[in-house]
């Protein structure tokens, strides 16, 4: 065991599939969570300590008196929610936990701000503007050529990422987005990111970082399908073959960008688009990537991000190789609809019995649950994530093609409105 019974390792918000993960290789974590979170996991049976995560300040009372009631001993802090950093960040300074400094948080949380960082740093990022009226939208986009992408300032995944091909379609998207993200903020006005689209290939990675040590522990590129109205829309992840050159030039570029951010130690996770000889930043976290790749890196790599993320809060280096080679040809695939509609029957029979199958993920939906193109995120259309085979990247639009197809969805016959 890596701790003493009274050594706790502290995890901020975690999901119950998250929870499970951590407990295979934490002896003693304690989860701090909302209210509503903390009864779930507490029902699953994980030690958990209710605190108001939006104060801080109560958060950081109350995870302190648990330690003089118990006795017990903070050994790290770590989170894999990106909307519970900056409050994690604060715990970690109240306790004297090392972490991502907080106002380094604040700069990879607003995307604007991360932006202006980096390019002051001399490093390439998509032109960008904050902006909340259409005006300066229209102004924007003369100054850079389409295509654009519309995205809120601290979103995570796909929510509300748009893209908008001609001008003649500005004011719908700046429409649709202010609609969105006001019923996100509760009425609010919102500021969103406009961004120039660079086309090119998007990948994403995960890090350690240690002065002027960096390692490269997870690179995959995205395999992306062309949704009108939508960017980013991510169909799967695969690991591509790089030439040194490139891969120097991706180490060296992550470094200065950790540094300008103010990322000095611990795992961090990045997206960056790759297009004519230029690496364009698109963000940073101090997390691994979630989604479906810690089951991808596990199978393919032999690098749990999960387990990695922990040790290192505990004060461990990664046991992960640099630049790891996967050990197996297997991508991760997002399995979506090209149908709408509310789900009376799911079968996964014919998926798994499919020659390029390898393993079932998550089923994302069940029955009951609808299925929906909705304009706010693509999100709505997976029906699951699953690992598969693969040899060339030349084969994931037939192969992501297929295996969706072959999961066998029954939907209901009765017409009803299912956009919000």
């Amino acid at each position: 065991m890596l701790n003493p019974t009274n050594e706790l390792l502290l995890v901020v918000q975690p999901s119950i599939d998250y929870a499970q993960r951590v407990c295979s290789c934490v002896a003693h974590p304690l989860f701090l969570a909302t209210p509503h979170r903390a009864d779930a996991l507490r029902s699953a049976g994980f030690r958990t300590l209710t605190v108001d995560l939006d104060d801080p300040r109560s958060a950081l009372a109350c995870t302190a008196e648990y330690a003089l009631r118990t006795g017990a001993r903070f050994r790290g802090i770590v989170c894999f929610v990106c909307e519970y950093l900056p409050q994690t960040a604060l715990l970690a300074a109240g306790l004297g936990l090392p972490f991502a400094d907080g106002q380094a948080v604040a700069r990879m949380r607003d995307k604007a701000r991360s932006s202006a960082v980096w390019q002051q740093a001399g490093l390439a990022v998509p032109a960008s503007r904050a902006l909340n009226q259409q005006s300066e939208l229209e102004s924007f986009a003369a100054s850079c050529d389409p295509p654009w992408i519309l995205k809120p300032l601290d979103g995570t995944g796909s929510e509300w990422v748009l893209r908008v091909d001609q001008h003649s379609d500005l004011p719908n998207a700046h429409a649709q987005i202010q609609r969105g993200l006001q019923r996100a903020k509760g009425g609010v006005t919102p500021t969103y990111l406009a961004q120039q689209c660079i086309v090119g290939r998007e990948f994403g990675v995960d890090f350690y970082v240690e002065g002027n040590r960096f390692r490269i522990l997870r690179l995959c590129e995205k395999f992306l399908i062309d949704v009108p109205g939508q960017a980013g829309v991510v169909g799967g992840y695969y690991f591509p073959r790089l030439a040194q050159r490139l891969r120097r030039q991706i180490q060296d570029t992550l470094r200065q960008a950790a540094l300008a951010i103010g990322l000095k130690r611990g795992i961090g996770m990045a997206d960056f688009i790759f297009a004519d000889g230029v690496i364009y930043l698109l963000e940073m976290a101090p997390r691994p990537g979630g989604d479906c790749l810690p089951d991808l890196c596990r199978a393919a790599l032999n690098y749990d991000p999960i387990r990695t993320a922990c040790h290192v809060a505990q004060g461990f280096a990664p046991n992960a190789m640099h630049w790891p080679r996967p050990r197996r040809s297997l991508c991760a695939l997002h399995l979506m609809s090209d149908r709408d509609g509310r789900i009376e029957q799911l079968d996964f029979s014919a998926l798994k019995a499919h020659e390029g199958f390898y393993q079932l993920i998550e089923a994302y939906c069940e029955p009951g649950d609808v299925l929906s193109h909705d304009p706010s995120s693509y999100e709505d259309r997976i029906i699951a994530s699953c690992l598969a085979h693969y040899t060339h990247a030349t084969q994931l639009p037939a192969l992501w093609k297929s295996l969706s197809g072959a999961v066998d969805i029954a939907f209901s016959t009765q017409r009803e409105n299912i956009l919000p």
